[in-house]
C-alpha cells in the first residue's frame, strides 16, 4: 500500500512540538488511544498499488475526528489543518506540510462507511481496559436531529426519503433520532443507533445494551409494566432503573415518585454528549441525505465525544 510519509521531522517542528504539547488537549488524546489496532481496521481502504500516493488511513481518520470536534466542514478543514499547528502536531505532520484536499476528505468519509461501528467498538475496548468504562449500568436516551432537507409536499419530493416526521410531547420534527447506551459511571457511548423520526424510543432499547451491564437506567418513554423491578432482553435480566409512567387508572403511587426523582438525577447525566454535540459541537441538523451516512456521521460523533470523556477523565 502506497502512503504519503510524514515522518521525517524537521528541527523546527520539534521545538514547536514542544511548546504546543504541553498546552493542547489534542496531544493529550493522542497518547491516550492506541491507533495501531485502528490502522488495522482500516487498512484495506487504499489497496492501490499504483498511481498518486495515499495519505494514510489513520492520518485521514484523524481528520474526520478534528472535524467533529471543531465543526468543520470539508473545505475548512482543509484550510484549518493547513494553518493550526495544534491540528498540524495531532495529525503526525511537519509544519511545513500541506494536508489533502477537500475532494480527498470527502472520498475517505465514504470509503470508511461500514468500518465506522467496529472504530467506535475499537476505542471502548481500548477505554474498557484502561478502566474507564466500569459497566455497572447503562444509561438510555433518544434525541431528534432535523433533517439535512426540507419535508416534501404535494407538489415535491423531500431530497431526503429516508427521513420522516417524528414527535415528542408537543415537539415535532422531520429527520432522525439519535439512540444513545452510556456507561453510566463514565459516561462513554458504548451503544449508538440513527433511525428516522418516528421510531419510538422504547422499540431500540435492546440495541443499547452491551450485554455485561447490571443495571438499566431510562425515562418514562422506556416504560413497561412487565419491567418494573428487571428488564429482559434476549433472555437476560437486567435490574431496572426505568422511571415509571402513570397510566389511566393507576396513578403513581409516592414511593414511585421517589423512585422516579433518584433514576431522574442518575439518568440525566445520559443527557450530556447530546448537549455538547448539538450545542457545543454545532451539530444540530443532519449533514446528509440518506440514514446510512448520517449513520456513519454519528459513530464519528461518538468516536469523538469519547475520546475527549477519556481525556477529560484521565486528566
Amino acid at each position: 500500500m502506497i502512503k504519503k510519509n510524514n515522518s521525517q521531522t524537521s528541527f523546527a517542528s520539534l521545538q514547536v512540538k514542544n511548546c504546543v504539547a504541553k498546552t493542547s488537549w489534542l496531544q493529550q488524546v493522542n497518547k491516550i488511544i492506541n491507533w495501531k489496532p485502528i490502522e488495522r481496521i482500516l487498512a484495506d481502504i487504499h489497496p492501490a498499488k499504483r498511481g498518486r500516493p495515499a495519505f494514510d488511513p489513520v492520518f485521514m481518520f484523524k481528520i474526520l475526528l478534528l472535524q467533529q470536534w471543531f465543526n468543520l466542514s470539508d473545505p475548512q478543514a482543509e484550510a484549518q489543518i493547513n494553518d493550526r499547528i495544534s491540528f498540524k502536531l495531532f495529525l503526525g505532520m511537519d509544519i511545513a506540510d500541506t494536508g489533502p484536499d477537500e475532494t480527498t476528505i470527502c472520498r475517505f468519509r465514504k470509503e470508511i462507511g461500514d468500518k465506522a461501528e467496529k472504530l467506535l467498538d475499537e476505542i471502548n475496548r481500548q477505554f474498557l481496559e484502561k478502566g474507564i468504562v466500569v459497566r455497572t449500568g447503562t444509561m438510555m436516551d433518544a434525541s431528534f436531529i432535523q433533517a439535512a432537507a426540507r419535508p416534501g409536499n404535494k407538489k415535491r419530493e423531500s431530497k431526503d426519503q429516508d427521513a420522516t416526521w417524528g414527535q415528542k410531547g408537543k415537539k415535532s420534527v422531520f429527520g432522525y433520532k439519535m439512540h444513545i447506551g452510556a456507561d453510566v459511571d463514565s459516561g462513554i457511548i458504548r451503544k449508538a443507533v440513527l433511525t428516522t423520526a418516528k421510531i419510538h424510543d422504547s422499540v431500540m432499547i435492546s440495541h443499547l445494551v452491551s450485554g455485561d451491564e447490571k443495571k438499566i437506567f431510562a425515562d418514562k418513554a422506556y416504560w413497561r409494566k412487565e419491567w418494573n423491578d428487571h428488564v429482559e432482553i434476549d433472555g437476560k435480566k437486567y435490574k431496572s432503573g426505568i422511571m415509571k409512567k402513570a397510566v389511566r387508572g393507576n396513578p403513581l403511587s409516592k414511593e414511585d415518585k421517589e423512585r422516579n426523582k433518584v433514576i431522574a438525577k442518575i439518568r440525566a447525566n445520559v443527557e450530556r454528549p447530546f448537549a455538547i454535540i448539538k450545542s457545543k459541537w454545532g451539530h444540530m441538523r443532519a449533514r446528509y441525505f440518506d440514514q446510512f451516512r448520517n449513520e456513519v456521521h454519528l459513530y464519528l460523533l461518538c468516536i469523538a465525544y469519547n475520546m475527549r470523556r477519556a481525556y477529560a477523565l484521565l486528566g
